[in-house]
C-alpha cells in the first residue's frame, strides 16, 4: 500500500520572508562585486547566488503545487509560460541595451571587455539561456547571466521532476531525494575536481541549491518539528556568525572557506524564517523586501556598474548602489507589468519607504555607505600593506630589465629605486653614466640584482639611493619598525659589498626623508616613517665607517641646508623635481673628482 505524501505546504510559508532573504542574497552579490577590487570578499557572491537558487527551488515546488490545473501538461505549460513572461522581457531588453554601452565604452582604460564583436558573439547564448555553456570567451557584461541560465534550465526541468515524483511519498522520496543526492555529489565533487574553475557555472555543478530548495519545500514537515521558540535564536546566530566572518575577511583574515561553509548553511535560517513567518520589520526590513522583489533586474545591472570596470575601481561600491536604482527602473518597466495580478498588487503595496520614514531610510543608507566605505578602506589599506610586505621580503626573483646602461666600463652607475630612475643620465663632466633605477623596487629586490648589474655595467663608481619603499610599510604597520629598518639597512649594505667586490667604489646617498604628505598618501602613511629613515641612515653610516672604498654623501642637504628649502625641491611626497637633480649633479661631480684625486671619505 502506497504511503500518502506529506500535506501540501503551499498554505504555509511567508513570501515576504523569502523576498527579504532574496534581498539579503542580493546584498551579498553587490558587496562581492562592489568591493571585489579589495581582494577580501571572495566567496560572498557565490553564497548570495546559492541562496537565490535555494529560494527559487522553494518557489518552483510551491508554484507547481499551488495551481490546480486539470492535467500535468497544463500545469507544465502554464508554469513555463509564467516564468518566461515574467523574466524574459527584462533579460532581452538588458542584452539589447548593453550593445551601445559596450561599443561606446570599449576604450575606457581598464575596462574588462573583448569588444563589441565578442559581445555580439555571446548574445544568442544569452538570449536562449545558454551562456553558462557557451561561448568559451564570454563578455564580462554577459558573464553574470550564467546564474540566470542555470535558473531557467531548472525551470524547464522543474515540472518534469515534479511529474516524475508521482503522487506517493515513497516515489517522491526516492525520485526527488535521489536527484538531490545526485546534484549535491555532482556539485561538490565537480567543484573539487575542477581545479581550474572551467565548469563551475555549468548546470550540473551549480544547480544543487535549487533542488535542495525544491526538496525542503516538499518536506516542510521535517523543519516544522523544530520547536518554534528556537527559530529566532537559530536565525540570529546564523546571521551573526556569517556577518562576523565577513567582517574578519574584510579586515584581511583568510576566511573564504569558513564564509562559504557557513553561507552554504544559510538555507536553514532562510527556510525557518519562511515557514515561521519571521519577517524583519522597520526600515531595514522594508529595504530588504524592496530589493528582494527587484532582485532579478538589479542583478542584471550590477555587473556593468562594478567589475566590468567601466567605472573607476574606487567607485565600484557606488556602482553597486547605482545598480539598485537602475534595476528598480528596469523592474518597473520590463518586469512588473508581466507579473501576475496578485504579485503586481504585492509589489505595488510594498513601495519603500513611506513618506514619514524618508529620514530614517536616508540615515540608514548613509550609515550603510559609511560602514561600507570604512570596510573598503580597511581592506584596501591591508591589501596595500600585504603587497608591499611581499616586496620588502620577496620570495620570487626580481628581474632587472630595461635600465639605461652605457657600454663604457669604468663609468658611474646610479643604482636604486624611482628616485634614481627620475635622475636619468645626467652630464657629470662627460663621464659615462648608467642608470639602474627601478620604480617601486625595495632594498631586497635591488640587493638581488646588484651583482648582475655591476657585472654587466662594470662601473668605476656606484651611487646608491634606496630604501624608502621599504620604510613606506611603516605607514601602515609602525610597530614593525625594528624589523623593517634592520632589513632595509642590511640590504643596502649587501648592495655596497657586492659593488665593492666588482672593483667599484661606492657613494651612498642617505635615504631622503618624505616631503609634505598629500591627502592621497596620508591614508597609508604615519609619522613613524621619517624617524625610521634617520635610523636606517644612521645604521648604514655606522656600518661603513672606516671603509676606504665607501663614502656617504648627502647631496640633497648640501644643495638645500634649510628644511624649508629642501621641501621646496619635492615634486610630490616622495620624489624630487628635475631642478633638484640638476643641482645635485654638481656636488656629485665634485665628489667624483675628489675620488679620482685620491681623496676618499675624509674629503
Amino acid at each position: 500500500m502506497n504511503q500518502k505524501p506529506p500535506p501540501a505546504p503551499s498554505a504555509g510559508g511567508n513570501s515576504a520572508a523569502l523576498d527579504q532573504w532574496r534581498g539579503l542574497a542580493l546584498v551579498f552579490v553587490l558587496v562581492s562585486h562592489g568591493f571585489y577590487f579589495t581582494g577580501h570578499v571572495q566567496g560572498i557572491g557565490r553564497v548570495g547566488v546559492n541562496l537565490f537558487f535555494f529560494i527559487s527551488g522553494v518557489l518552483v515546488f510551491r508554484s507547481l503545487t499551488g495551481h490546480h490545473d486539470r492535467t500535468a501538461w497544463e500545469r507544465t505549460r502554464h508554469f513555463w509560460w509564467r516564468r518566461a513572461r515574467r523574466l524574459y522581457p527584462a533579460l532581452a531588453t538588458y542584452v539589447l541595451a548593453m550593445i551601445p554601452v559596450v561599443y561606446l565604452l570599449r576604450h575606457v582604460p581598464g575596462a574588462v571587455t573583448f569588444g563589441p564583436a565578442n559581445y555580439f558573439h555571446g548574445v544568442p547564448a544569452a538570449l536562449v539561456y545558454g551562456i553558462n555553456y557557451w561561448p568559451a570567451r564570454v563578455e564580462m557584461s554577459l558573464g553574470h547571466l550564467w546564474s540566470l541560465a542555470c535558473e531557467m534550465q531548472f525551470y524547464l526541468l522543474g515540472p518534469l521532476i515534479f511529474l516524475a515524483g508521482g503522487k506517493s511519498a515513497a516515489q517522491r522520496n526516492l525520485v526527488w531525494g535521489g536527484l538531490l543526492s545526485l546534484f549535491v555529489v555532482s556539485g561538490f565533487g565537480g567543484a573539487m575536481l575542477d581545479k581550474a574553475g572551467d565548469y563551475k557555472y555549468h548546470f550540473e555543478i551549480a544547480v544543487w541549491p535549487m533542488m535542495l530548495g525544491f526538496f525542503c519545500e516538499y518536506r516542510q514537515d521535517l523543519f516544522r518539528r523544530i520547536p518554534a521558540k528556537w527559530f529566532h535564536g537559530i536565525i540570529v546566530l546564523s546571521v551573526v556568525a556569517f556577518a562576523a566572518m565577513t567582517v574578519m575577511m574584510f579586515s584581511g583574515y583568510e576566511m573564504k572557506k569558513p564564509v562559504i561553509a557557513v553561507g552554504s548553511l544559510s538555507f536553514v535560517p532562510c527556510f525557518l524564517a519562511y515557514i515561521g513567518n519571521r519577517v524583519l520589520r522597520g526600515p531595514i526590513g522594508r529595504l530588504l523586501t524592496w530589493l528582494g522583489e527587484r532582485t532579478y533586474s538589479i542583478y542584471l545591472w550590477q555587473q556593468p556598474l562594478t567589475i566590468c570596470n567601466y567605472l573607476p575601481t574606487v567607485l565600484h561600491p557606488v556602482g553597486a548602489i547605482l545598480a539598485a536604482f537602475a534595476g528598480g527602473l528596469w523592474f518597473r518597466w520590463f518586469e512588473q507589468p508581466f507579473l501576475s495580478a496578485k504579485r503586481q498588487h504585492v509589489t505595488a503595496a510594498q513601495t519603500v519607504p513611506r513618506r514619514r520614514n524618508h529620514r530614517r531610510l536616508v540615515m540608514l543608507l548613509l550609515a550603510v555607505i559609511f560602514v561600507g566605505a570604512l570596510a573598503a578602506g580597511v581592506a584596501v589599506r591591508h591589501r596595500y600593506a600585504e603587497s608591499l610586505a611581499a616586496r620588502v621580503w620577496p620570495t620570487e626573483r626580481f628581474v632587472a630589465s630595461g635600465f639605461m646602461a652605457t657600454n663604457a666600463p669604468g663609468g658611474v652607475l646610479l643604482l636604486g629605486d624611482s628616485r634614481i630612475a627620475d635622475w636619468g643620465r645626467p652630464d657629470i663632466d662627460g663621464r659615462p653614466v648608467s642608470n639602474a633605477g627601478f620604480r617601486g623596487a625595495t632594498s631586497a629586490e635591488l640587493a638581488m640584482v646588484t651583482p648582475e648589474i655591476v657585472q654587466q655595467v662594470k662601473p668605476g663608481v656606484v651611487v646608491i639611493q634606496a630604501g624608502i619603499n621599504d620604510l613606506k610599510l611603516l605607514g601602515v604597520y609602525p610597530a614593525w619598525r625594528e624589523k623593517v629598518v634592520d632589513t632595509c639597512a642590511s640590504n643596502i649594505l649587501v648592495m655596497v659589498r657586492d659593488a665593492e667586490r666588482s672593483g667599484a667604489r661606492v657613494i651612498i646617498m642617505p635615504i631622503w626623508p618624505a616631503g609634505n604628505i598629500d591627502w592621497r598618501r596620508r591614508f597609508v602613511w604615519s609619522d613613524a616613517v621619517n624617524p625610521a629613515v634617520l635610523d636606517a641612515n644612521s645604521r648604514v653610516k655606522k656600518a661603513v665607517a672606516g671603509d676606504p672604498n665607501v663614502v656617504v654623501e648627502d647631496f640633497l642637504t648640501e644643495i638645500a641646508p634649510a628644511e624649508a628649502d629642501r621641501l621646496s625641491l619635492y615634486a610630490d611626497s616622495l620624489h624630487l623635481k628635475p631642478a633638484a637633480y640638476a643641482q645635485m649633479a654638481k656636488p656629485l661631480a665634485a665628489r667624483l673628482a675628489a675620488l679620482d684625486a685620491g681623496r676618499g671619505p675624509a674629503y
